[in-house]
């Protein structure tokens, strides 16, 4: 079975001439203790996590318990990030725990591959991609 995946439409990606960029996101929903909010996540094969602004996490009540601390220098960049575990999401429509989301207060929500193959029931074969 082929399944082709259309975008309705451009989302706001500020650093782009015009405001707009057709990028693939996906709009994900948070959940936390004090509620939830909803990010466009850029959906990013290459990066193993999610990765969501510190801020975002914050505001609905997510907080790392001290005796959790994790700090991780991700992709070689030099760059530290904090490790929240077990975030619950819901991404296009399918609720699940992702068991780590990498934050730092201001970075670009990123749909990494570990969070979108934990609701997508998919795989490859010798002809491409299959999709159920």
């Amino acid at each position: 079975m082929t399944r082709t995946i259309a975008f309705r439409g451009d989302y706001d990606w500020g650093t782009q001439p015009g405001g707009f960029s057709n990028r693939p996101y996906s709009e994900v929903e948070i959940v936390g203790p004090n509620g939830s909010i909803s990010a466009f996540c850029i959906v990013d094969s290459g990066a193993d996590y999610m990765q969501l602004p510190k801020e975002i996490l914050e505001d609905i009540g997510i907080d790392i318990p001290d005796d959790k601390t994790t700090v991780l220098d991700a992709s070689l960049c030099n760059v530290i990030f904090e490790v929240f575990y077990d975030v619950e999401v819901v991404i296009e429509g399918k609720k699940t725990i992702l068991d780590k989301v990498l934050s730092n207060p201001g970075v670009p929500p990123l749909l990494g591959r570990t969070a979108f193959l934990q609701v997508l029931d998919v795989g490859f074969d010798d002809d491409g991609w299959l999709h159920k």
